[in-house]
């Protein structure tokens, strides 16, 4: 029950005596299965804490919030986005914050309505844009907003964006309780833009914006 508060009595010890709680969510189908029927919960943890790899324990826990199985499946792939907040309605988002309405976002902050973006701030309707601010630019070139409108259209025609992790991949025709969630694992820049259609590439490669240098700076290797 949300706001109640447990405690164990004696000196606890990991696996023997006390509460115990993972700190981040996908840890815990390390003990639990991952079953519909299980209910899980964001947890405070006071007074004694042992703190182990994939587990802590403590003696005296409180309820914070408590997850449907839906709920807890996003949350765990949220957190493995690595490590991105303020993220709403985008895909293939990596280490950014504050993203809107957006697409194939890395190392980048205060992101609305683009696609294509790295280590950016301030970027708004903007496509594959390098290390800049501002909006309404393709390959770091400003654009006029109904050649941004025409540019974004085509791209959404082509139903794809990368995948920061391999959850999809795992997940299959599978239903989400039936997947080895702990098997989720991060996927680097390069790799997730290398499943790029070909078709696709090749509409990109035909821009006259076009630069050569700024898309191979958003799809490879990104230095921290």
């Amino acid at each position: 029950v949300v706001g109640t508060i447990h405690k164990v009595d004696g000196n606890i010890e990991e696996c023997r005596l006390g509460l115990h709680f993972s700190r981040k969510p996908q840890d815990c189908f390390n003990f639990y299965e991952c079953v519909q029927w299980n209910r899980f919960a964001k947890v405070e943890a006071y007074d004694q804490l042992i703190e182990g790899d994939s587990k802590c324990v403590t003696n005296i826990l409180k309820i914070v919030q408590t997850y449907s199985f839906g709920e807890f499946i996003r949350l765990i792939q949220e957190d493995l986005q690595n490590g991105s907040n303020g993220v709403n309605r985008s895909n293939g988002v990596n280490r950014s914050d504050g993203v809107n309405r957006s697409y194939g976002v890395n190392w980048s902050d205060g992101v609305n309505g683009s696609y294509g973006i790295v280590k950016c701030e301030g970027i708004s309707r903007s496509i594959f844009c390098y290390a800049v601010s501002g909006k309404l630019m393709a390959f770091n070139k400003p654009i006029i907003e109904e050649r941004f409108n025409e540019l974004i259209e085509k791209i959404k025609d082509f139903r794809w964006s990368p995948n920061f992790n391999n959850a999809e991949q795992l997940k299959g025709n599978l239903a989400w309780y039936e997947t080895n969630i702990p098997a989720i694992v991060a996927v680097d820049n390069a790799t997730a833009w290398s499943f790029m259609p070909a078709e696709m590439k090749a509409y990109i490669e035909s821009l006259p914006e076009y630069d050569e240098e700024i898309f191979k700076l958003v799809t490879g290797v990104v230095e921290e």
